[in-house]
């Protein structure tokens, strides 16, 4: 599954959602330091000071105390269940930002791919154009070569037609191996030249 939008529609979310992580990142830091939860502290030290007491005490006193504490209990309990469901929801808000950063990664990894495919393809046919014309040339040189120089001396010193084409023929296989190796070495020398150029 891909997803499509706009980069602002992006920019937003992330942003909600590091806004909302600092503000968790700050609680917890304020908890460390004793600020977040010091009310809490505060009544837990008081109740196990009324329990630590020697004195005895009434039944209302002892109702009083309780309902504080059973109030202060609600009091967290709702506070941990905010803290709770914000948390949630952050973490499925980064869940759903780190999918879609993976299926964006996926979506360049096939793009960069083929897009290395194409600039292989491109320098094949621009080495095989080069190579092409370098044994074009070559071809051409040696056919002059051949018809000023070989070409008469074949025909002094052999007097059968067939032999004589023979011959001319092996001249013309030589140009096949060349053309091998001119492609070979231009492809080699263009394959270094883009791995220096992306270093």
């Amino acid at each position: 599954m891909r997803y499509e939008f706009g980069r602002d529609d992006q920019i937003g979310r992330l942003y909600r959602i590091r806004t909302s992580y600092f503000v968790i990142c700050n609680m917890a830091d304020n908890s460390n330091k004793g600020l977040l939860f010091d009310n809490e502290n505060t009544v837990l030290i008081h109740s196990k000071g009324i329990l630590l007491e020697d004195k005895k005490h009434s039944l209302e006193d002892i109702y009083k105390e309780y309902s504080a504490l059973s109030h202060q209990y609600g009091q967290l309990l709702s506070e941990a269940q905010v803290i709770t469901k914000v948390s949630d929801r952050l973490q499925n808000k980064l869940n759903s930002a780190s999918e879609q950063v993976r299926e964006i990664n996926d979506h360049l990894e096939v793009k960069n791919k083929q897009l290395q495919e194409t600039i292989d393809e491109l320098t094949k046919a621009r080495v095989g154009r080069k190579a092409t014309t370098i044994v074009i040339l070559i071809a051409v040189f040696l056919f002059i070569i051949a018809e000023a120089f070989i070409e008469p001396k074949i025909e002094a010193a052999v007097k059968n037609a067939i032999l004589a084409l023979f011959c001319k023929f092996a001249v013309f296989l030589v140009l096949l191996p060349v053309d091998f190796i001119v492609k070979t070495t231009l492809l080699k020398r263009a394959i270094k030249q883009a791995n220096r150029a992306s270093d």
